[in-house]
């Protein structure tokens, strides 16, 4: 798979919906420490719970089995 063609598939996994929901999240964060609003306990605890979770969850089998074809097929295409 050429470089630019590995960016765009990136890029469109990037807009899968727990990744927009996890930078909504961030993203809120950062403009209410940035305007140095106070934040609820809860809206952190709920921030480091979603946080916490998409970036531990292990990885399902179908999203394994589907890296290995890809990872197979790039290898015989070179």
């Amino acid at each position: 798979m050429k470089p630019w063609e590995q960016i765009l598939t990136n890029i469109a996994n990037l807009f899968k919906v727990k990744t927009i929901v996890t930078l909504v999240i961030v993203l809120t964060f950062c403009f209410l420490t940035l305007r140095q609003i106070n934040v609820s306990n809860e809206f952190v605890m709920i921030a480091t719970a979603i946080i916490t979770y998409y970036f531990a969850k292990p990885e399902s089998r179908r999203e394994a089995a589907e890296r290995k074809a890809a990872e197979k097929r790039e290898d015989d295409e070179q």
